[in-house]
């Protein structure tokens, strides 16, 4: 953490001094700093200067005291008010994974895929690495501390889910055109890895802002109110894990949260010097289905008012008018957490709350507009099979857990239930289209871990999530990732860490089982393929991995 304060004051004495500097000598004195190409000259001939004869030791240069104050007629600055709080974590991990999957390397949470043979693969991993500024300033608005915090990691596009047609490169494809018979080149665009870990983006890592948030906190976080991008409330225990922070261990397997742009309140009501109750409630923007297309448009003549209603939602996959769901609904998502917490541990685990107990229990809720922006009405046509045309859809989850340590044994468990939830990472990922009908499930995981010693910790981890396996079959192909229903994952983990002050060196193990129904294929009467029932299947992928983390 590196704490620094530059003010005008400084920047005058820096120009007074030199200034005496070169008023006294006539030019910079010696043993002032050689220019980079003179550097760079003299340590290439250290070797050969070492063998010459030693140089007669030249006359001590005179000294002269740098002035105490400033001169007359200089306005004294008063010391900037602000504070500049830099920190961060500098993280690397190598992997080794006997599958591809729908993520690899840190983001392994689910989705093997199903290969032949010789799946396996060796990689690295440096997307976890972040940084977060935080500036401090005097105190506002009847006392409160004012705090702007800007984080960011390594995770840009790896992570992002890219609208249909986004591209990353264009090739050419050669074929043959049956008019002419000639070889035709066709450009041919690559669509982004929708998830994580292609060749391309490895070793040229975007950033990507997780936290922008303005904070105003009185009392000494008595009250604190927080306008921007923060974690969802319902994000308030993560299991302890290195090598996978930032796609956190329970992602796709019982936990929920994220982050969005909003505002929070939280409120503290300090029962007695070793327990703590705390309130929250934060209003977010309302999404669903943000990375479609937008639906077709036509002009204001054109029959249906612009926008006929077979190529609109629900009964296109397409955002009217290129406005998210959520945001059509005009109502926020809303969520609110309570949590307790008491007493601190003596000797606490890594990556949890240093108390001897914590409890929570949180909860969100929101409405989407699935006919969107200037599309109020539903089409007239029936809708296909295990589809429904509907104008409003209700999301909602609650989720609990606890956490507490009991000398060097700690225990933590989190669980969740709730319908149309992918939108906070529940189901398995996995959204309706806005024909899809009503989807619930529930998740859970648990962790244990055990202290052995000043530094060594061991972990263990398991986790689930369960979409409503009826309600999931039925919506079909509306309920897909990469076009496949995730109908159960399970993720499993061991882990030996070792921490020395700010840094974390972690041995982990990671299995993930996924049980998935693959759609029916129809047969090709072009190629005279033969086609394929539908299938329910479980993959298993494994990763060993090792990392280590860096905290400043």
């Amino acid at each position: 953490m590196c704490r620094t304060k530059f003010d005008d004051r400084s920047r005058v004495r820096l120009l007074v001094w030199c200034s005496t500097w070169i008023a006294l000598l006539g030019s910079p004195p010696t043993g002032f700093a050689q220019d980079e190409e003179e550097d760079d000259a003299a340590e290439e001939d250290a070797p050969a200067a070492r063998t010459k004869p030693e140089a007669a030791p030249a006359a001590e240069a005179p000294k002269f005291a740098l002035p105490k104050a400033l001169p007359p007629g200089i306005p004294s600055v008063p010391p900037s008010p602000f504070t500049l709080v830099v920190k961060g974590l500098v993280s690397g991990s190598m992997f080794v994974q006997n599958v591809p999957a729908v993520g690899n390397g840190s983001a392994l949470l689910f989705g093997p895929y199903k290969v032949a043979r010789d799946g396996w693969g060796f990689g690295g991993d440096v997307r976890q690495t972040r940084l977060t500024f935080t500036i401090r300033g005097p105190e506002v608005l009847a006392g409160a501390i004012p705090t702007g915090v800007v984080e960011m990691d390594l995770g840009g596009y790896n992570y992002q889910v890219t609208p249909v047609g986004g591209l990353s490169a264009v090739l050419g494809q050669q074929s043959i055109d049956p008019m002419t018979g000639r070889v035709v080149t066709t450009p041919v665009a690559i669509p982004y890895n929708t998830i994580t870990n292609e060749s391309r983006f490895d070793e040229n890592i975007v950033p990507r802002m997780r936290l922008a948030y303005i904070e105003l906190n009185w009392n000494q976080s008595q009250d604190i109110l927080r306008v921007g991008q923060y974690h969802n409330l319902l994000l308030f225990m993560i299991p302890s894990s290195a090598s996978h922070l930032a796609s956190p261990l329970g992602y796709g397997a019982g936990e929920l949260g994220w982050r969005s742009p909003g505002v929070t309140y939280l409120h503290r009501f300090k029962v007695s010097p070793d327990f703590n109750l705390d309130f929250g409630v934060q209003i977010n923007r309302n999404s669903w289905r943000d990375e479609l297309p937008p639906c077709p448009s036509a002009p204001p003549n054109a029959p249906g008012g612009g926008y006929p209603l077979q190529t609109q939602s629900p009964a296109a996959n397409c955002l009217p008018n290129n406005v998210s769901f959520g945001e059509a609904s005009l109502l926020p998502q809303v969520q609110a957490r309570i949590d307790a917490f008491g007493g601190l541990a003596t000797n606490p685990l890594p990556m949890y709350i240093p108390t001897l107990w914590a409890a929570y229990i949180s909860g969100t809720w929101d409405i989407k507009d699935l006919t969107g922006a200037g599309n109020a009405t539903l089409p007239t046509s029936p809708p296909p099979p295990g589809r429904v045309y509907r104008d409003t859809m209700t999301t909602y989850a609650v989720q609990g857990g606890a956490k507490i340590q009991l000398g060097p044994l700690l225990i933590a468990a989190n669980g969740w239930y709730g319908q149309n939830a992918g939108n906070v990472f529940g189901h398995i990922f996995q959204m309706q289209d806005p024909s899809g009908p009503d989807v619930s499930g529930f998740g859970a995981w648990g962790q244990i871990g055990l202290g052995l010693g000043t530094h060594f910790s061991l972990w263990a981890f398991m986790g689930i999530d369960k979409p409503n396996e009826a309600q999931a079959i039925a919506a079909g192909s509306s309920f897909q990732v990469a076009g496949v229903t995730r109908l159960q994952n399970i993720q499993a983990a061991a882990q030996l860490l070792y921490t020395d002050g700010p840094i974390q060196i972690g041995l982990e193990y990671l299995h993930v089982a996924t049980t998935s129904l693959y759609p029916a294929i129809a047969p090709n009467p072009v190629t005279m393929a033969p086609g394929a029932p539908a299938m329910k299947g479980t993959y298993t992928g494994s990763q060993p991995s090792v990392t280590m983390n860096y905290n400043f």
